[in-house]
C-alpha cells in the first residue's frame, strides 16, 4: 500500500510539472538538468498526453485505484498492477528513444509501478477477495472511471499551446503570401494574429490561441509579426529576426514559443543561447539574423501592420477585417 501511496505522489507531482511547463513555461523544474535529464522536454512531448488526459492524470487514478483495491486484497490489483508495469516500461524506452531525455519524477512513479507488481504477484495468493463485489466495484472501478470521465470533460486542454521543447502538435504551413500558419490543413476559420515577442499579453494571448486549436480542428492560426516600434531601431525587430532564421531551418514554432516564453521586454537577445536550446546551428543563424534581407522582411511586416491599422497587440483579423478580443471569444 505504501508504494501505491508513493506512485500518487510522484503523479501528482508530474501532473504539476505538465501544468506549469504550459502554464507557466517560465517556471524552472527541479528535475531539469540538461537534454538527457528534462522532465520539462518529456512533458511538452506529445506522448504525455494519453487519449485526452495527461499521463499523470491516469497515473494519479491508477495508483489510487490499485491502492485501494491492494487494501481490499482484490483479485483485480493483479491485472491493473500488470498493466501498470508493462505501461512503465514501454514509457522509459519511449523516453530513451523518441524523446531522448529522461525524467527523474517519471521513473520513480514507473519504479513504484514495477515494485507494486512484483509484491502484488509475490503475494498473489493472499488476494483472494472478489473483485465483483459490491463495495469493489463501487471504489475500485466504478469511482476511478467517473473521475477519469470527469476529467475528459471538464478539464481545460491547458496543454495545448505546446513549449518549444517538442514539435508542434497540429499541421504547419506557410500561406501563399509566405506566413507561417498552425492548425488546420482545410480552415474553416483563419485568424491573422498579430504579436509582438516583447509583449506579455502577446505571450499570454498567443497561448491562448493555440490552445484553442485543441479544441477546435477546423481553425487554423496565422503568425503576423507586429513589433511595436515598427522596426525604425533594429532592435525593436531583433526577436522578429530570430523568428525567420529559425523558420529558415523548421522551427519557426517551437522559436515562436521559446521567444514567447523567455524573452524579457528590455533584455538582449543571446543567440549562441537561443541557438543550443532550439538545436539549431549557431553559424546559420548568426548569418541570417545579420542579414540586411532578415531585417528588410520584418520592417515590411511592420509596416504591414501599421497599414491594417493593428493598434493593440496582440491584435487579430479575419476575412480582411480587424476585429476585438471579444468578437474573437464569441466566434470561438
Amino acid at each position: 500500500m505504501c508504494l501505491a501511496a508513493v506512485g500518487v505522489l510522484f503523479s501528482v507531482w508530474l501532473w504539476v510539472i505538465h501544468v506549469r511547463t504550459y502554464v507557466a513555461p517560465r517556471s524552472d523544474s527541479v528535475c531539469s538538468i540538461n537534454d538527457t535529464f528534462d522532465c520539462t522536454r518529456v512533458a511538452a512531448s506529445k506522448t504525455s498526453v494519453l487519449l485526452g488526459l495527461p499521463l499523470a492524470a491516469w497515473g494519479v487514478v491508477a495508483f489510487g485505484a490499485l491502492l485501494f483495491l491492494i487494501w481490499r486484497r482484490s483479485k483485480l490489483a493483479l491485472p491493473i498492477a500488470g498493466v501498470m508495469a508493462l505501461g512503465a516500461v514501454v514509457l522509459t524506452l519511449i523516453q530513451i528513444f523518441q524523446i531522448g531525455s529522461l525524467c527523474f519524477v517519471c521513473e520513480g512513479a514507473h519504479a513504484a509501478s514495477l515494485a507494486l507488481a512484483f509484491f502484488v504477484f509475490k503475494d498473489r495468493a493472499e488476494y483472494t477477495a472478489d473483485w465483483k463485489d459490491e463495495t469493489t466495484l463501487k471504489y475500485g472501478v466504478l469511482l476511478p472511471a467517473s473521475v477519469l470521465l470527469s476529467l475528459f470533460m471538464f478539464l481545460p486542454r491547458y496543454w495545448g499551446a505546446f513549449s518549444y521543447k517538442a514539435p508542434p502538435p497540429f499541421p504547419t504551413g506557410k500561406t501563399e503570401e509566405g506566413f507561417p500558419w498552425i492548425g488546420a490543413e482545410n480552415p474553416s476559420l483563419t485568424i491573422h494574429e498579430f504579436t509582438d515577442y516583447r509583449c506579455p499579453h502577446c505571450a499570454y494571448g498567443s497561448a491562448r490561441s493555440l490552445r484553442k486549436l485543441a479544441q477546435r480542428s477546423d481553425v487554423r492560426i496565422v503568425r503576423r509579426q507586429h513589433p511595436r516600434l515598427y522596426c525604425t531601431v533594429p532592435a525593436a525587430c531583433e526577436a522578429v529576426r530570430v523568428a525567420y532564421c529559425a523558420e529558415a531551418q523548421g522551427k519557426f514554432w517551437q522559436a515562436d514559443r521559446y521567444l514567447f516564453e523567455n524573452l524579457e521586454p528590455r533584455k538582449s537577445l543571446d543567440l549562441p543561447k537561443i541557438a543550443r536550446d532550439l538545436k539549431l546551428d549557431e553559424g546559420e543563424l548568426e548569418r541570417c539574423f545579420h542579414d540586411p534581407k532578415t531585417q528588410e522582411r520584418a520592417n515590411a511586416e511592420a509596416q504591414a501592420a501599421f497599414k491594417y491599422k493593428i493598434i493593440d497587440t496582440p491584435g487579430y483579423m479575419i476575412d480582411g477585417k480587424r476585429i476585438k478580443l471579444e468578437e474573437l471569444e464569441e466566434i470561438f
